[in-house]
């Protein structure tokens, strides 16, 4: 199948002695462009590499050996071929070693675009597979999954991955469009992945969860998430709240508010047109200083720069 859009032009790599890190400058995603493929024909290696995005590795056919690194430096290869498909989050290393009459499809998206609604990722089964790396701090999230695709599956993501690429034809793409079709391919996939994994799932307590969409209201009524009136209302002492909260999360409470009250701002960076001092205003920051270190601490840009990164017209 042909993808009509042109794939992202590469800058050349650096030397072998660095390792690469595919960010902007390669994937070139945007909120015009939330999801980026790149069809590899004929695939052969490729060095050793880390992504600023969670990467989608769809192997259609053939198959090519998959590089993993330890902390430690040391290499692991497995063979992937037709019909598996990989998971890969921001920050892990790997690369490929040659391929036999290997075809695969990388996708990218830009998750903070995808973010603002956590129920409907999560009522939908995608936050453990797809954004649980950029909301958590879990070891079991930084990590490679691998999983089976029937032919049916692949053929479907095709066509909905072709669909986007036609989408990003149009004088003016449209965005539901492209955000609805990209979540059928989610669903897809996530259905596959809990098939076949014993741990398919985030199991969190009661509480916890209560407290996950309690910070998403508290943000988007631009209040603070109080955390000790919080763990009154559920019957804990605040420091056991907050115990069983980063046990469950890898964060602290404050922490994770932080967190996604930075990922709601981006998401209003990206979509809307409100001045950076509006979106402070209407997420609850006391003034713009605080607004831009959070804002930095968790996506190591400013807010403006963010915004004149992501919404350059393609």
């Amino acid at each position: 199948m042909n993808f009509p859009y042109p794939p992202p032009s590469s800058p050349p790599p650096p030397p072998l002695s660095e390792e690469w890190v595919l960010d902007e400058d390669y994937i070139q995603l945007s909120a015009s462009r939330p999801v980026r493929m790149l069809q590899h024909v004929e695939a052969t290696s490729f060095r050793r590499h880390s992504h600023a995005f969670t990467e989608l590795v769809m192997i259609q056919e053939g198959s090519i050996g998959h590089e993993t690194f330890d902390g430690d430096g040391r290499q692991q290869t497995l063979e992937v071929q037709g019909g598996d498909f990989l998971v890969i989050p921001p920050g892990l290393v790997h690369g490929y070693g040659e391929g036999h009459s290997c075809r695969r499809m990388d996708i990218c998206y830009l998750a903070e675009w995808f973010l603002w609604d956590l129920n409907l990722l999560w009522t939908e089964g995608l936050v453990p597979l797809f954004f649980a790396s950029h909301l958590f701090r879990r070891a079991e999230n930084l990590q490679i999954w691998r999983f089976r695709l029937s032919q049916q599956e692949i053929a479907t993501c095709e066509r909905e991955l072709h669909d986007i690429s036609c989408e990003y034809l149009e004088a003016t793409p449209s965005l539901l469009f492209i955000r609805s079709t990209f979540f059928k391919i989610l669903v897809i996939l996530a259905r596959a992945w809990r098939r076949q994994t014993v741990q398919g799932d985030l199991h969190f307590r009661p509480e916890i969860w209560r407290a996950l969409q309690s910070v998403d209201s508290c943000i988007k009524d631009g209040r603070n998430f109080r955390i000790d009136a919080f763990a009154h209302d559920v019957g804990l002492a605040p420091k056991s709240f907050s115990r069983l909260f980063h046990a469950a999360t890898g964060l602290s409470p404050s922490e994770y508010f932080g967190r996604r009250r930075t990922q709601h701002a981006a998401h209003l960076l990206l979509e809307s047109d409100l001045s950076i001092g509006a979106i402070a205003a209407r997420l609850g920051y006391c003034d713009s200083a605080h607004r831009s270190r959070a804002f930095l601490q968790n996506e190591s840009i400013s807010p403006r720069t963010f915004r004149s990164r992501y919404r350059l017209t393609d």
